[in-house]
């Protein structure tokens, strides 16, 4: 990393000096600005469960030098790509939304993926005064404020395990007995493989006093379960359009017939949730049809689950480290080169899941 002073290699005009006291960086129109925008969901916030922040990562891996200079933690300049990236983090899922509507930016969501239901957003996921455990709500489920809560993205119907719901403490909009049976082509993946060993159950036989925390409940209803080596489960309603969140749901953002008038135009989403290739791509690709085109709409995903090593360092050191000059140009050759990358740091780190 150069001390100071105009930077003269590669042809590239990138000039450092003072202003105001502080460090004051100028680039000539040869360099693009890439802006990174990172949201952090519920727990996985930098001060909670997310034990190595892109910035720690960075500083222990990233190899700084005349082409590759950090001039802050949310400012680095590539010069051999012609590339400045920025970052912004956020907890907001307001921020999180309005970044997906905003042309041109690359937006990841670090979090949990919610069994499918989408990311999901509050001001802490650990409590406060005793870090060892869940800050229950209805942060969790459908939020408390415009900032917390799920932005759907998921399948019409999704299990999630009975002990989540009474770990994490949210009111569940779970499906009756007397709704029917979902179609197969509404179930999230996960789910399709228990549709003929679903039976229905009364909250009180899944737990005592458990009737409380589903939405709605009448006496007498008994809802969709099913079991696994999580225990018993039950349907949820989810889904990505027309739901409970309404105004925090992908259908707000995106008409299937007709995704020329798309509001989520944002050039790169990357979902670093849990098995988010299996729980969310099909949803947005094919159903919702928010398809790549040329330079735009390009998406990333998890194929497994992705609590540890985490992904969201390798993938951000990756992003900002392409060795090639491509100011200016499509996004893709650099996106997958990256992919390629990041790969193969969280395969050294131990992972058991990819980026796609």
């Amino acid at each position: 990393m150069s001390a100071g002073g105009p930077y003269k290699g590669n042809g590239a005009g990138a000039s450092r000096g003072p202003k105001g006291g502080n460090k004051h960086t100028t680039l000539s129109p040869a360099y693009e600005t890439r802006q990174l925008k990172i949201a952090y969901g519920l727990q996985f916030h930098p001060d909670e469960s997310l034990d190595c922040t892109p910035q720690k990562y960075l500083d222990d891996h990233l190899e700084l030098s005349a082409s590759l200079e950090k001039i802050s933690a949310s400012e680095y300049l590539n010069h051999k790509q012609g590339v400045r990236y920025t970052i912004e983090e956020t907890i907001s899922k307001q921020k999180f939304m309005e970044w997906l509507q905003t042309p041109g930016l690359h937006v990841i969501y670090m979090g949990h993926a919610r069994y499918g239901r989408g990311p999901c957003f509050g001001a802490h996921g650990l409590n406060p005064n005793d870090r060892s455990h869940l800050q229950p709500g209805e942060d969790w489920e459908l939020g408390t404020d415009a900032d917390s809560g799920i932005f759907r993205m998921g399948y019409p119907f999704l299990g999630v395990p009975v002990s989540e719901l009474i770990d994490h403490g949210y009111t569940a909009d779970a499906m009756k007995e007397s709704e029917g049976r979902p179609a197969r082509s509404d179930c999230d993946p996960y789910l399709r493989h228990y549709l003929t060993s679903l039976r229905p159950m009364a909250p009180n036989e899944m737990r005592d006093k458990l009737a409380a925390q589903f939405r709605d409940y009448q006496d007498g209803d008994r809802y969709w379960t099913y079991k696994t080596n999580e225990g018993i489960c039950i349907i949820h309603r989810a889904g990505w359009r027309d739901t409970l969140s309404k105004s925090s749901d992908l259908g707000t953002l995106q008409d299937p017939k007709n995704p020329k008038k798309t509001k989520m135009t944002c050039r790169v989403f990357t979902h670093l949730g849990c098995t988010s290739w299996v729980h969310n791509y099909a949803v947005v690709r094919w159903i919702a049809n928010w398809k790549q085109s040329g330079n735009e709409r390009y998406a990333h995903w998890t194929d497994n689950y992705s609590y540890k090593p985490h992904a969201i360092g390798p993938w951000v050191h990756a992003v900002i480290s392409y060795n090639q000059h491509n100011a200016f140009k499509s996004w893709g050759p650099s996106l997958k080169w990256a992919l390629k990358r990041a790969n193969q740091a969280i395969r050294r780190a131990g992972a058991n899941y990819q980026l796609k």
